[in-house]
């Protein structure tokens, strides 16, 4: 049975604070509000890993732990550090209340997320290039939407910067009916999923192209484009290839399960 994970770590995935730049932002935020002089004091991105692991044996400095405080209300840094409670893990599902989006569960069993790291590497080798070019085919875009905040943030704060960006998805049309997934009664389409998986696919695909608008505008790169499509049915994988050039062209294709031939892509989404 996995170990149950510490309170800091449940409360960030809790308030969508897990990825490094958003956790950073209201660690700042939290620092203003204490004192100035605490700005842009966060830990460094292994810092923060070795926080959520539970592998510290003390507490970190006091005004790491006077910002934690300051961020979540009411907990103690002994409490955030410590391993959380299993009331904590669920709060939606207290008094009988079913938690949305998620299948039923043993009381107290930890419901958290692993991202997928199969792609990572080549996404990582892709970003050291001049010119970086991503192709991304999958179910809602929120793998990708993980494995690239990492360079994205790099390119934000100014460690690289390569010369152009493209990244292209090719992502299912969940506002149309699909033959799967379906109801396990009359195998009929099921609306009530589609949208769902709708919110989440906008919520993944919009983040990628908003961040890269961003660091468009912040002069960071000096072209970059993100270009959504939607295509009629669910693919039943995920795959991804990315292509980086500098003088000469160099490609890299990764597949994080085994590909079926695409279909082809309705109009832009966005």
């Amino acid at each position: 049975m996995p170990a149950t994970p510490i309170l800091l770590k449940v409360l960030l995935r809790q308030n969508h604070w897990q990825q490094y730049a958003a956790f950073c932002a209201q660690y700042d935020k939290a620092a203003q509000r204490i004192d100035s002089d605490l700005a842009r004091t966060f830990p460094s991105r292994a810092q923060l890993h070795r926080w959520l692991s539970g592998s510290v044996r003390s507490l970190p400095y006091p005004d790491h732990c006077r910002v934690l405080e300051e961020m979540f209300p009411g907990q103690t840094a002994e409490q955030l550090f410590s391993p959380c409670p299993p009331d904590a893990l669920h709060p939606a599902a207290q008094n009988g209340h079913a938690v949305p989006g998620e299948p039923d569960a043993h009381p107290g069993l930890p419901a958290l997320s692993t991202p997928s790291i199969g792609i990572r590497p080549f996404i990582e080798r892709a970003f050291t290039r001049e010119h970086v070019s991503i192709d991304f085919a999958g179910f809602s875009g929120e793998t990708l939407h993980g494995v690239t905040q990492e360079p994205l943030d790099k390119i934000r704060l100014g460690h690289s910067k390569p010369k152009s960006l493209a990244i292209r998805l090719l992502l299912p049309d969940t506002t149309r009916p699909m033959v799967l997934p379906c109801r396990t009664d009359d195998l009929a389409d099921d609306p009530d999923y589609r949208d769902r998986a709708h919110s989440i696919t906008t919520r993944h695909a919009r983040a990628i192209s908003d961040t890269v608008q961003e660091l468009t505008e912040m002069g960071m790169i000096d072209n970059a484009a993100v270009e959504i499509r939607a295509h009629p049915a669910r693919r039943c994988s995920s795959s991804t290839s990315s292509t980086a050039k500098k003088r000469s062209s160099a490609s890299t294709r990764s597949s994080n399960t085994t590909s079926s031939s695409p279909a082809a892509p309705a109009p832009c989404m966005t």
